[in-house]
């Protein structure tokens, strides 16, 4: 089955009763899938019940497009009528087209998503135009397009990430228009079964990779997933095959800005970056995971306040450069207060950039003048910032983060200077 943004459709699960089926509703959402469960008990019995407790896992289910299997549920609440009508609602954040083996997808092992702005960074694309001019006319008078997989990009890291391409045609006959697209998508591996939150985690570290490159949004959304012992048997041979797979659009609120060569240029490409350090990066026990996750996971809301921008942005810069200083071995007493952790962020971007991202006289004036801001919105005893000082400090903030995060992946310090001008 394909799992749409937002449908629900009756099934049939043994999960909630093992022997005996259960007829419940399952409700396809931009936060997962919701599943309702009605039951016909007396009121006092559905008081006393502790079935809500029970949350299963996973939750696996026929409907009448095929099997799915649930993952990471939690209780979301009950309703009970003196009519002996009850309902109980479980929340899944995970859905996955499977479930005639009964294996359980809280460990995988392998996870597959399309990141926005990846095809670009990467220069990988599966489709090529070609337009056909006649001189003589002064015209186009043709055009062809040529779709072609090209060769797995295998990139360093756990999970043995690689980054994949594939192409969609559509003949004529569905509606008179025949088309073709292509896309990029990143990979994740494990030999042995391991969780989806750690192959997750490796596909969140790349989308925020992608934000910090391009300055906008960028979501990872999850498509397929695979488990080595529940693949299909055809004609006696085991065909490994990843199952369609269905979770939020990860920690971006709204679609972005679409990313095409033709209208967005990152900040650096896949080709400039040391690969020792984006192996690292893309660790879990990255240093840098839990800061740039906050500068970036809210910053591009639009129901967010100027002054809650900038307590994000600020909250990343004291976690990122007390990381740098840990890395670097500097004491925790050299790493105490806010203006001592950023100064170990702006001492590795160095001039002329800090100057080109703060507009300051000195990058120490504007360490100062940013802890001033931060703690203007914190405490309530001292002067309190004003919105346009907290909107232009979250934009230098975050600027500041994406050119360290260039030059810590090995990029250039004169090139990222120059680009940053543009960008």
């Amino acid at each position: 089955m394909t799992f749409p943004e937002s449908e629900a459709c009756l099934a049939h699960t043994q999960s909630l009763n093992p022997g005996s089926d259960e007829t419940i509703l399952i409700e396809f959402d931009d936060e997962g899938a919701l599943v309702t469960w009605p039951r016909s008990q007396s009121l006092i019995d559905a008081l006393s019940s502790t079935d809500s407790k029970l949350i299963p896992e996973p939750l696996i289910a026929r409907t009448s497009k095929g099997w799915v299997t649930l993952n990471n549920g939690v209780f979301r609440g009950s309703s009970f009528s003196s009519l002996s009508h009850s309902e109980l609602r479980f929340r899944y954040r995970h859905a996955i087209n499977a479930g005639h083996n009964g294996k359980d997808y809280s460990e995988i092992n392998g996870l597959t998503s399309k990141i926005d702005g990846l095809a670009e960074w990467a220069k990988m694309w599966p489709t090529e135009t070609e337009i056909e001019f006649n001189d003589k006319q002064n015209k186009p008078i043709g055009m062809s397009v040529k779709a072609k997989n090209l060769p797995p990009k295998h990139l360093p890291g756990e999970l043995s990430p690689q980054l994949e391409t594939y192409f969609v045609h559509k003949p004529a006959e569905y509606d008179e228009v025949t088309s073709i697209s292509g896309a990029l998508v990143y990979r994740t591996h494990s030999e042995s079964l391991t969780s989806w939150q750690d192959h997750e985690t490796s596909h969140q570290m790349m989308a925020d990779l992608m934000t910090l490159a391009y300055g906008r949004a960028c979501r990872f959304t999850i498509t397929s997933a695979w488990r080595k012992d529940d693949e299909v048997l055809r004609n006696g041979e085991t065909v490994k095959r990843w199952k369609d797979a269905f979770a939020p659009s990860e920690r971006r609120e709204e679609a972005p800005v679409k990313i095409t060569p033709s209208t967005t240029s990152p900040l650096f490409h896949l080709e400039e970056l040391n690969s020792d350090k984006l192996g690292d990066w893309l660790s879990s026990k990255s240093p840098w995971r839990r800061a740039l996750n906050i500068a970036v996971s809210t910053y591009f809301s639009k129901n967010l306040t100027s002054e809650m921008k900038y307590i994000n942005v600020a909250i990343a810069l004291e976690a990122l450069g007390f990381s740098i200083g840990k890395e670097r071995g500097t004491s925790n007493k050299q790493l105490r207060t806010f203006n001592d952790q950023v100064a170990q962020i702006v001492k590795l971007v160095g001039e002329p950039t800090v100057s080109l991202i703060t507009k300051s006289s000195t990058p120490e004036r504007w360490t100062t003048e940013a802890g001033n801001a931060y703690n203007g919105l914190k405490h309530a005893n001292r002067k309190a910032t004003d919105w346009r000082v907290a909107e232009e400090k979250a934009e230098e903030g975050l600027t500041l983060i994406r050119a360290w995060a260039a030059i810590e992946l090995g990029v250039d310090a004169e090139l990222v200077n120059e680009r940053l001008k543009s960008h």
